[in-house]
């Protein structure tokens, strides 16, 4: 799931932050999300993220910052041109992919 790939990520190359997309990313999957992350030990993480609204998603970011977007988010080609690289695509049972893991970089 996305937990996972943040994860993985943040064990190959740590996390200077995290961020979740305001308007993609709500109140329930953010509970899911710390909930991964608490049984993961990594807490940590958490700390580190915070959510982003649109307008704040082409400002300045450190590099191997990781933006967490839904798929279907129609800023993501804008955010790649912007120097932001897909990191991970999350998929669903069916193999439709639901989540992007964005890094600055």
């Amino acid at each position: 799931g996305v937990a996972d790939a943040v994860l993985d990520r943040d064990r190959t190359h740590p996390l200077p932050a995290l961020y979740l997309s305001h308007d993609d990313i709500g109140e329930d999957k953010s509970v899911k999300f710390r909930f991964h992350l608490m049984t993961s030990g990594r807490m940590d993480l958490w700390q580190r993220a915070h959510y982003l609204a649109p307008e704040q998603q082409s400002g300045t970011f450190e590099p191997g910052t990781v933006l967490v977007v839904r798929a279907a988010n129609p800023r993501i080609d804008g955010l790649v041109g912007q120097g932001w690289a897909r990191a991970a695509t999350v998929a669903d049972a069916n193999g439709t992919p639901v989540v992007v893991v964005l890094r600055k970089s």
